[in-house]
């Protein structure tokens, strides 16, 4: 839970909160677990969630680290790059008898491998993954806070993972793999992860899932970028409402690149986006591939 600072505005987001509140849009019952500091940017935070229909019982409150902050940059073509502050509150979410119960029960768990990069958050995460049901891995590549180790640890246990072509291309350089091809590189950190579903997401080129030997592709929907922060985060809520609900893995990725591409069409990460407006986007690619 940060908040992005562009150069003429605050805007609520994190990928984690980004996810959150695309999930709670599509109407799936979310819990945050978080924290932010003791000041109005935090309980501002918080408010947001509330009226957005997330649960934020367990986001935490830190009297001595400040509420996190990205400073972001968005470039021509409105791709953003990142400065993450450190350290912030949610570097130091606490493990509570409350945050292992609700992740027992819930149906999956979804993080970010920038939860690791201090000892206090990392360790609790570490022992909420050893009882989620279902494990969702978006990988977070923000230098200088990553390892190889970790990032391996992490796909290593999970059932979802998901990277950008960008990420997958550094990740699999990481783990040893000797080539840039992208289908090969998916196999190669599948098989190294054994990985359930590893999904790689490619901007306006849509997205690709790998599952079982099998790949299935989407091209991508045509729309005019606004700005592209929050994208991948609302494509990754839409895939994850779209498997919980029992969709196959083509109607789930078809889904959730309609949701990722109408969050692009849109200025910041969390824009409204109507139930109609993702089924005519649908309706209208069908119409003209047939």
């Amino acid at each position: 839970m940060i908040w992005d600072v562009f150069p003429d505005r605050l805007v609520p987001g994190g990928a984690t909160m980004n996810v959150a509140l695309r999930l709670a849009a599509l109407g799936l019952p979310v819990k945050m677990i978080s924290s932010v500091g003791n000041e109005d940017l935090g309980s501002e935070l918080i408010e947001i969630l509330n009226k957005s229909g997330v649960n934020t019982r367990l986001v935490q409150r830190n009297r001595h680290l400040h509420t996190g902050k990205v400073f972001v940059t968005l470039d021509a073509k409105g791709n953003g790059s990142y400065v993450i502050d450190h350290p912030s509150a949610w570097d130091e979410i606490l493990l509570t008898d409350e945050n292992k119960k609700a992740v027992a029960e819930a149906d999956a768990l979804i993080f970010g491998s920038l939860a690791c990069r201090n000892e206090i958050t990392a360790k609790t995460l570490k022992v909420l993954l050893s009882i989620a049901k279902y494990k969702v891995f978006d990988i977070n590549l923000r230098a200088p806070f990553y390892n190889a180790a970790i990032l391996e640890e992490l796909a290593g246990i999970s059932d979802l993972f998901k990277l950008n072509e960008e990420e997958l291309l550094i990740f699999s350089k990481l783990i040893g793999s000797k080539t840039n091809d992208l289908k090969e590189n998916t196999i190669f950190i599948s098989q190294k992860s054994r990985t359930k579903i590893t999904c790689i997401t490619r901007g306006e080129n849509g997205a690709l899932l790998y599952s079982n030997g099998h790949f299935y592709e989407h091209p991508g929907f045509r729309v005019k970028v606004a700005d592209t922060v929050g994208a991948g985060d609302g494509f990754l809520a839409a895939l994850v409402t779209s498997l919980l609900e029992n969709n196959n893995l083509e109607k789930a990725l078809e889904f959730a690149c309609a949701v990722g591409a109408l969050v692009a069409s849109k200025p910041t990460a969390n824009p409204e986006i109507l139930d109609e407006e993702i089924q005519k986007m649908i309706a209208e690619e069908l119409l003209n591939t047939n």
